[in-house]
Order: structure tokens, then sequence, then C-alpha cells
């Protein structure tokens, strides 16, 4: 929660902690980050723990009750070399182009 909250820009002056750099430093030399999903309800509940309007306690309580699915970031070669594909989708042509256009505009 507080790398999240350090990414967005949301913790203020507890940016340079050494706790928050500690948590930063491992995220930046990892190969793999598993995180919770941020939808908006997240990042309400996290604005609320960053304003000061809920304590880390509540927030990790209203998170845990969010019942968040979990993302997968690959950050490295390494990483994504260790990968095994349990299932492949074939796509034509016109497909692969179309996927290709909305990861370039971020859309993905």
């Amino acid at each position: 929660m507080l790398a999240i909250c350090y990414h967005r820009g949301t913790l203020g002056p507890y940016s340079d902690s050494e706790k928050i750099k500690h948590i930063v430093d491992k995220i930046n030399t990892a190969d793999v980050i598993i995180a919770p999903i941020a939808d908006n309800k997240m990042f309400y509940v996290m604005a609320q723990f960053t304003d000061g309007e809920i304590n880390a306690d509540v927030a990790l309580h209203s998170l845990s009750a969010s019942k968040l699915g979990f993302q997968y970031i690959f950050k490295t070669e390494k990483a994504l070399n260790k990968l095994i594909p349990i299932e492949k989708y074939y796509l034509c042509a016109p497909e692969r182009d179309e996927c290709k256009k909305q990861l370039i505009e971020g859309k993905y």
C-alpha cells in the first residue's frame, strides 16, 4: 500500500523516509512484482489514508474487504524467460496489428 501511495505521489513529506526508500529500492530491483489490482475503490481508500482521514488498520481492513485481485508485473527478461504459457491465442495479421496499435497508444 505504501509503495502504491509513493508512486501516486500522495505520501508528501513521508516519501523521503527510510522505510519508503527501502520499499522503493526492493521494487526497483525486483524481477517480478505481485500487487493488488488498483481500482477506484482502492484509490479512494488510499487517498483517505494518505490524507490522514483513516489509519493503516482501517485502510487495510477496507482493502481486504474489497477482495481485490492481484496483478503480476514481469519487469525483466529473466522474469519473462521463466514464464510458462498455459494457454495460447492465435491472432490473424489484422488482429495482431490492432493489438500492437492499442499497446502503442497505451490502451492496454
